[in-house]
C-alpha cells in the first residue's frame, strides 16, 4: 500500500500524510450542512424559549409586559437583556441581596429552573 500511494502510507482518496492535520481533518466534512444546522439551532432557541415560558412569566407580565417592555417608567425593560444578568438579578432579589419588596415576594418560591426559563425568555425577546 505504501508504494501505491507515494510511499507515505496514506489511504486512497485522502490527502497526503505530509499535509497539515487540519487539512486532513477537513476532508469529507460538509461545512454547508454544519452551517445550516448551526443557523437552525440559533433561530430555534428564542422561539423555544418564548413558547415554553408564558406560564412561567405570568407573574412578570403585569409590570414587565409579555414583550419585556415595561409600561411604567420605574420598571425596567427586560427585553433583550442578557441571560446571565437577568438570572443574577433574580438570584439577588430572591436572596435579599438586592432589596425590592415586590421582587422579593415574586421570586420567593421560584426554582432555579424557573428563574433560568424566565431569564432565557426575556433575553430572547427583541430589545427596544
Amino acid at each position: 500500500m505504501r508504494a501505491a500511494h507515494g510511499g507515505m502510507g496514506c489511504l486512497p482518496g485522502r490527502l497526503a500524510c505530509h499535509e497539515p492535520v487540519s487539512d486532513r481533518i477537513a476532508v469529507g466534512m460538509d461545512y454547508h450542512k454544519i452551517a445550516i444546522l448551526f443557523a437552525a439551532l440559533l433561530l430555534a432557541a428564542p422561539a423555544c424559549a418564548q413558547q415554553a415560558a408564558p406560564e412561567v412569566i405570568s407573574g412578570c407580565v403585569p409590570c414587565h409586559g409579555a414583550d419585556g417592555i415595561a409600561r411604567y417608567g420605574e420598571v425596567p425593560i427586560l427585553a433583550g437583556q442578557n441571560t446571565p444578568y437577568l438570572l443574577n438579578q433574580l438570584h439577588a432579589f430572591q436572596s435579599g441581596k438586592r432589596p425590592h419588596k415586590e421582587m422579593r415576594y415574586m421570586t420567593r418560591n421560584l426554582t432555579e429552573a424557573e428563574m433560568e426559563a424566565i431569564a432565557a425568555y426575556f433575553s430572547s425577546l427583541p430589545p427596544r
